[in-house]
């Protein structure tokens, strides 16, 4: 019983100390296998800032609670764990992933709008630009049973990519569809805010060659000192297209004269 009642007054004490110290309140926005994790591992470390993740993950199923309440309740869970100047968090902005009827049930204006709502006054768009890498990513990450390894991938990882179903978050669809759906919905983010001051990063820029590039900008978006923190994560695929790709001349066949044709060059 005294045990419970100090975790009470900690996580009540946490929660009023942040609502209070909190001048930066970041949502960064991506659709995954863009580098993510390595930028959250690295900001995470910063002395100054509270990351936490993804935390709508968890919730991608049925379940009773979506919408507002679902959102509410978990920013105001994630900011009671710790006192920091700063507190971040990130979602998958698809409609298919955290934003989709089964967890946040939102729209992306509606839902950065409630983020207003909530004290968010900076935000960060990660982006990475060749899907067709990002889709197989996606695969090998299936493969291999893991998402991410701090160790250096050794052998390529053979894999075939369905061009006709391809999973992203709760949704299969064809290979094409979901590079379109992409496009769409990052236009329809970058739209939602166009008035509020936002960072944008994309992983062939940023991230590929050295994570702390981003670090670096969003140091410097943030008004941090750079701590120089250590990077734990290596890539799972730095392999080309003829040492991973059993179906090369499938996908060839179905990007050439389409506007990502550019994404078959290694």
């Amino acid at each position: 019983m005294f045990t419970r009642s100090i975790f009470f007054f900690k996580r009540t004490y946490n929660f009023l100390f942040n609502s209070l110290v909190q001048n930066e309140r970041v949502a960064m926005f991506h659709v995954g296998r863009c580098g993510s994790t390595v930028l959250a591992n690295m900001l995470g470390d910063h002395s100054g800032v509270h990351w936490s993740k993804e935390i709508f993950t968890r919730f991608m199923s049925n379940q009773d609670q979506h919408g507002e309440k679902l959102v509410k309740r978990e920013i105001r869970y994630h900011r009671s764990l710790r006192r920091s100047k700063i507190f971040g968090f990130e979602t998958k902005y698809l409609p298919n992933q955290h934003l989709s009827e089964v967890c946040v049930a939102m729209d992306i204006k509606g839902y950065i709008k409630l983020l207003k709502q909530l004290g968010f006054n900076k935000y960060i768009i990660l982006h990475r630009k060749n899907y067709l890498r990002r889709a197989i990513s996606a695969e090998i990450g299936k493969k291999n049973g893991y998402w991410h390894s701090k160790e250096p991938a050794k052998n390529p990882t053979k894999v075939s990519i369905n061009i006709s179903s391809v999973k992203t978050g709760v949704t299969d669809e064809p290979l094409l569809d979901s590079f379109r759906r992409i496009d769409e919905n990052y236009a329809l983010l970058q739209d939602a805010l166009k008035e509020e001051k936002t960072l944008f990063l994309n992983y062939e820029d940023h991230i590929l060659t050295d994570p702390n590039i981003a670090y670096e900008k969003v140091c410097d978006f943030l008004g941090l000192k750079n701590e120089h923190p250590s990077i734990r994560l290596k890539r799972i695929n730095p392999f080309n297209y003829d040492e991973v790709l059993v179906n090369f001349e499938e996908l060839e066949k179905l990007l050439i004269d389409t506007e990502y044709e550019w994404m078959l060059e290694d």
